[in-house]
């Protein structure tokens, strides 16, 4: 039982004895009200009265002097409308010690093997992309989840879904396949990363914006037919356009063009800079679509200076073809694209028809994709209960879908099958698309029927990035429209990017496609450098190399681990290995070397009989601090554990080991005046580590007995 606790069932006691009208009322809610004294000399908790003061029509003074009155176990003040708790430091350092050191205070609560379980769903990797370090961030805060859960005593299932077929990978085989081969892909050491690579180089001969300052493929071009203003409005024109698809009218305010101009459209129905252009209604003049104007294609920064093309540029052609970048002058590159990109799609069928050749080649290339995962996993201290592939959902998704087709709770559109939710304000999800191939949707619908209806599970944690906020909306939504009563167990833990400093100080988010991430063996291959030359080089005399590498691997584990889960997951992390480092600051390696420090003391001064030791000797204020810091510890696990923030014990573990190193400083033991304040300050630094220890492997990071 927490102290919190104690003082919840002493208060309920107390109030039930004074106030007759709550006397048979449910009061667990008082431990929410329960905090810590402004000012340390109040004691160590604090109970306001002011909110019961209507309730039970009296001044909140008096309701704390009364209820204090009646208060055993605790000693007690009351201060104006609170009531003060002290705890006993002594008897709790007595009565607690002992099964911290020996670790009795951390066995997890049992649980029956046919309890239903918490999946735990994270690190949702795609084969044929490289891993990088952004990946991390997602593996730490599932696994620390996933540690969390089970200390609380609950049966949690740390689970992966692998992103293992669609258009990434046909992309990453269609450039092997097209530049490479496996023969000469064998010979890298990182196959894994070399499809990723092969993967990124791919997008980028296919990213339109490759090759053009305008690299929208929905901007076409139209001739102007005609231009009177708005009856409603004289500052805008309606503007009619002869366009690919006909003559259409469109709402027009900007400048400098004029009939037979040829100008930049981009129709509705389509994308303009990441904004949707639908059709708009002027008091009955209905706008198709927006004649770009050349800030709107980022030719200048003029607003309202119309785009106006060159009068030999074709009606209905893309406009990217007329704005190259250098060394694309005089090529069509719009006409290579388009011929890339059936190539790509001939990949993409041929994959989802199980072509015997492309399957082969995808097999082998899957696998080299899943040891390099199993790999960096191990490096991370990670581990998977429950492996899943899409590749397994795809045609169970389809199926899935068209029988829900027929139920007429999903619809047709343009060729594509998908959930109207609309009237949910989450749009139209596509879970077929139009020729023929399942999204990430469609197979998210059959792996979520097949946890429901194989697995006992009271809840579903799907760890993800929070760019993917909207589908997880969408496909819960879409669930419940299936009638699958499992949705409400289902929760999307929303997490923001892992960024890089870019050029000008601005962070960047690092994006596979791009190119511009750190590699993970990179990323290992950079750390061990730093650490070595930092902390370990001055131990190549003393210390053996295999007791060097563990200490490294493990500097780099809290290294990582730490930096990624020590803020809260709705905070972009901003990556920084020489920030990270840092042994004096809020770090992994601070902590490491905490603990090791505190493991120097106990060599020195030898085994401790801390079951006879007498605490009444502790009474310095840094003393006193790492008792208190001690006391608080489960009622921090409780409260990460119930709202999955780990990020709250990593606060603590900072502010523990801060207390720690304080009294390090200021309170001697092994040169302590006696050998009972020796052996009591070495049993509080013993259950101090004890702590710092539990923490950090909850965290997922192991500690060193020297550094």
């Amino acid at each position: 039982m927490t102290n919190k606790e104690n003082i919840t069932d002493k208060l309920a006691l107390a109030f039930r004895s004074v106030y007759e009208q709550i006397e048979q009322e449910d009061v667990s809610f008082l431990i929410e009200w329960i905090e810590k004294p402004a000012q340390e000399s109040h004691g160590d908790y604090a109970f306001p009265c002011f909110r019961l003061a209507k309730t039970l029509r009296e001044n909140p003074a008096n309701i704390a002097k009364k209820v204090a009155a009646k208060i055993e176990g605790f000693e007690v003040e009351a201060v104006g409308g609170y009531i003060n708790f002290k705890v006993d430091l002594t008897r709790f350092a007595k009565n607690h010690f002992p099964d911290i050191i020996t670790g009795k205070d951390f066995e997890p609560k049992s649980f029956e093997e046919e309890t239903e379980g918490i999946l735990v769903e994270y690190s949702q990797l795609n084969t044929h992309k490289a891993m990088h370090i952004g990946h991390a961030r997602c593996a730490a805060i599932g696994d620390t989840l996933t540690r969390m859960i089970k200390q609380s005593g609950k049966r949690a299932i740390p689970s992966t879904y692998i992103g293992d077929e669609g258009s990434h990978v046909a992309k990453c085989l269609w450039y092997l396949m097209k530049f490479s081969s496996l023969d000469e892909l064998a010979k890298h050491e990182q196959k894994g990363e070399q499809l990723g690579l092969m993967y990124t180089k791919a997008a980028n001969l296919l990213d339109l914006s490759t090759y053009t300052k305008v690299p929208n493929p929905s901007i076409e071009v139209a001739k102007v037919q005609s231009i009177k203003k708005l009856p409603s409005n004289d500052e805008l024109s309606i503007v009619r356009l002869n366009t690919k698809k006909g003559e259409l009218e469109v709402i027009c305010g900007g400048k400098g063009y004029d009939v037979n101009s040829k100008v930049a459209f981009c129709p509705s129905g389509s994308k303009l800079n990441e904004r949707f252009i639908g059709e708009k209604d002027y008091n009955g003049v209905v706008s198709h679509g927006v004649i770009c104007s050349e800030q709107e294609l980022k030719i200048s920064d003029d607003k309202d200076q119309i785009a106006v093309l060159d009068e030999n540029c074709e009606v209905g052609a893309p406009v990217a073809k007329f704005f190259p970048l250098p060394g694309y002058e005089g090529k069509d590159f719009i006409q290579d694209l388009q011929v890339m990109e059936t190539e790509v799609s001939d990949v993409l069928r041929k994959l989802e028809s199980n072509n015997a050749e492309i399957m082969s080649i995808w097999k082998k290339t899957k696998e080299w994709s899943m040891d390099d995962f199993r790999v960096n996993h191990d490096w991370l201290n990670c581990s998977f209960e429950d492996w899943g592939y899409e590749s397994e959902f795809g045609d169970s998704g389809k199926e899935l879908v068209r029988q829900f087709l027929e139920q007429d709770i999903f619809v047709k559109s343009d060729g594509a099958i998908g959930a109207d939710l609309s009237t949910f304000d989450l749009g139209f999800c596509i879970f077929i698309k139009t020729d023929g191939t399942a999204t990430y949707a469609c197979r998210d619908l059959a792996l979520a029927r097949s946890r429901f209806e194989q697995q006992q599970l009271n809840q579903i944690i799907y760890v993800v990035d929070s760019a993917q906020s909207l589908h997880f909306k969408q496909v819960f939504k879409s669930l419940d429209l299936m009638k699958f009563s499992e949705t409400s167990s289902c929760s999307h833990y929303s997490y923001e990017a892992v960024v890089l400093r870019g050029k000008n100080g601005k962070p960047e988010k690092m994006s596979s496609r791009k190119g511009n991430i750190v590699l993970f063996s990179d990323l290992k291959d950079q750390i061990t450098k730093m650490i070595m030359d930092k902390f370990l080089h001055l131990k190549r005399n003393e210390w053996t190399g295999q007791e060097i590498q563990r200490t490294c691997d493990l500097i780099a584990l809290a290294t990582i681990r730490y930096g990624m889960l020590k803020q809260s997951g709705d905070a972009k992390i901003a990556f920084d290995l020489n920030e990270w480092l840092d042994t004096k600051g809020n770090t992994g390696p601070y902590l490491l070397y905490t603990y090791a420090r505190v493991k120097s003391i106990e060599r020195k001064v030898g085994r401790v009989n801390w079951v006879d030791v007498d605490y009444e000797v502790l009474r310095l204020s840094q003393e006193l601090d790492v008792i208190r810091s001690i006391m608080q510890y489960s009622e921090v696990f409780e409260k990460a554990t119930t709202s999955l923030q780990p990020h709250i014990i990593c606060t603590y573990l900072f502010e523990h080991a801060s207390k720690i190193n304080s009294m390090y400083h200021e309170c001697p033991v092994a040169n302590a005046e006696n050998k009972k304040l020796c052996d009591a300050r070495a049993s509080l630094l013993l259950s101090a580590s004890k702590i710092l220890e539990h923490g950090l492997d909850l965290l997922g990071i192991k500690t060193a007995e020297r550094l």
